[in-house]
């Protein structure tokens, strides 16, 4: 595998060199059945989300999308997953690295989804 490209800080922001992207993320062990239904980004304040590319199994996606993202964009990363699993089940989203450092954590059951303040340097 690669090195990480991806920095969190101590607020939980992550940060990432423009020209490290794109990257890929994917669930961390998640329980079986449960796939990614939907991750995408947005401009902060701002309704309309550009989707990253999903891989066919549903584990994993790419961020961001083929168009990039340029230094000094700050974004918020939103994944969601689908399928059935005990509530208190906590599934870490993680970049697909040497480390795989923990993008963010879905860990409310009902609502199934999560998010991350991407900063790109």
């Amino acid at each position: 595998m690669a090195p990480c490209k991806t920095t969190p800080d101590a607020n939980g922001n992550l940060h990432v060199a423009a020209a490290a992207l794109p990257i890929t993320c994917k669930l961390n062990n998640p329980p079986n059945g449960v796939t990614i239904s939907e991750a995408e980004y947005f401009a902060p304040n701002s309704n309309t989300g550009t989707p990253c590319p999903l891989a066919v199994d549903g584990q994993s996606f790419t961020f961001p999308d083929a168009g990039g993202l340029p230094s000094g964009a700050t974004v918020n990363l939103f994944v969601r997953v689908k399928g059935s699993y005990d509530p208190v089940t906590v599934i870490p989203v993680v970049e697909n690295c040497d480390n795989q450092t923990v993008l963010m954590r879905i860990a409310d059951g009902k609502s199934k989804y999560a998010f991350a303040t991407v900063e790109v340097e």
